[in-house]
């Protein structure tokens, strides 16, 4: 058969001119193809502060300012000029376990060493109290400006549990060991801060919720909302959903996920991990179960499917306007690379309900990744934080 369309080429003069023009249409197609752009992944520059997370607390607050303390004064970095500018300084401090920053007006802190001839304990004396046991696990406001230390909580508040509002200047936190067992009818209790009245509110105490992950601003389309938290199902234990809190401390639903959900740099978006087969047991704290990843709208309920597995536990997500997204992960770098290798991190575009990603070195070594995490100190290429 092919000798036989060999012969008839030959002796036809005019399919042999077709087939050489379909012949020459085809490597010009595939050489106009070579030279078409195609979408180039934005390549991100993960820039090492020198800082060290037990020590000096980094928070990456917007585009260019960084927080940080250097064990005798709190300080802001701007990244662009790398200029620093103290904010406070002159007061002996016990050894901090937790800061959280209140932007540039303060710190909420625990301490966790060193308590003897420091504010902590000239504070405590002028309270009738001394330090112990029940006393080193206090929370406290210091005020940059003043310089005056305020007692916040009896308890530590609890990491990833607090968010300050610029617009309230106001921190909502819930206390680290507020959680009652979750068999039980109650549920954390949530307060807030006033960084300029220096009172302290009860909202709501024993919030229907367990296994409460995470605290952060509400979207600004729910008016009545002052924050939202990330806890589970009580009836679908391998799901956790998204709640709101209101003026009035009632709780809401806000999104049923059917995974886990992880908050992102844009309040309404959210990163969902969905079951995996190998997901067998139910969500804990620190969970480290991983699965197909997705981008959430909790307003508009939009699912973005990403096309690449992601891990519940040390994930950071930065989205930009133009639908670009970048995710670091400590799932991605221990599927694709080896234990003494640089770690992955995938950058890629939304295409309507999906989107395409590429994965990239990322040159850090692994001390640099852990504080990454640790401290949220990251950015994307609009500068947001992760």
């Amino acid at each position: 058969m092919f000798d036989q369309f060999i012969l008839e080429v030959q002796n036809n003069p005019k399919l042999r001119k077709r087939l050489i023009m379909a012949a020459a249409l085809l490597v010009l197609a595939i050489f106009l193809y070579s030279l078409w752009p195609r979408k180039q992944f934005q390549r991100y520059e993960l820039k090492d502060t020198g800082l060290k997370s037990d020590l000096n607390f980094g928070h990456l607050d917007g585009s260019n300012k960084l927080y940080y303390y250097n064990g005798s004064a709190f300080l802001s970095r701007d990244i662009a000029s790398n200029k620093d500018d103290v904010l406070y300084s002159g007061s002996r401090l016990p050894a901090p376990h937790r800061i959280f920053w209140a932007g540039s007006k303060g710190v909420l802190i625990n301490f966790k060493s060193s308590f003897y001839y420091t504010l902590v304990e000239e504070k405590l004396r002028s309270m009738g109290k001394r330090v112990d046991s029940s006393t080193k696990q206090y929370t406290w406001y210091l005020d940059f400006a003043s310089g005056n230390l305020y007692l916040v909580s009896n308890l530590p508040f609890k990491t990833n549990m607090v968010e300050y509002s610029e617009k309230d200047s106001s921190i909502y936190m819930v206390d680290d060991n507020s959680f009652i067992d979750s068999e039980g009818d109650g549920g954390p209790d949530l307060d807030s801060f006033n960084v300029t009245t220096f009172n302290k509110i009860q909202l709501t105490s024993d919030l229907l919720i367990t296994g409460a992950e995470n605290l952060s601003k509400c979207p600004d389309s729910l008016n009545n909302s002052i924050v939202c938290i990330v806890a589970l199902d009580r009836e679908k234990p391998n799901n956790q959903n998204l709640y709101a809190v209101d003026k009035d401390g009632k709780l809401s639903i806000i999104f049923e996920s059917s995974g886990i959900l992880l908050p992102t740099n844009q309040s309404d978006k959210y990163l969902s991990i969905g079951e995996s087969k190998s997901n067998n047991s139910e969500i804990t704290e620190g969970s480290d179960l991983h699965g197909p990843a997705q981008l959430v709208d909790i307003i508009n309920k939009k699912e973005v499917r990403l096309g690449f597995d992601a891990g519940g536990a040390g994930s950071a997500v930065s989205l930009d306007t133009d639908g670009s997204f970048y995710v670091l992960d400590n799932y991605l770098s221990s599927k694709t690379v080896k234990k003494k290798t640089p770690y992955y991190y995938r950058s890629g575009q939304i295409y309507g309900n999906k989107a395409k990603s590429k994965a990239y070195e990322a040159k850090m070594d692994n001390k640099l990744f852990e504080s990454l995490f640790i401290n949220n100190a990251g950015y994307g290429k609009d500068g947001s934080s992760l």
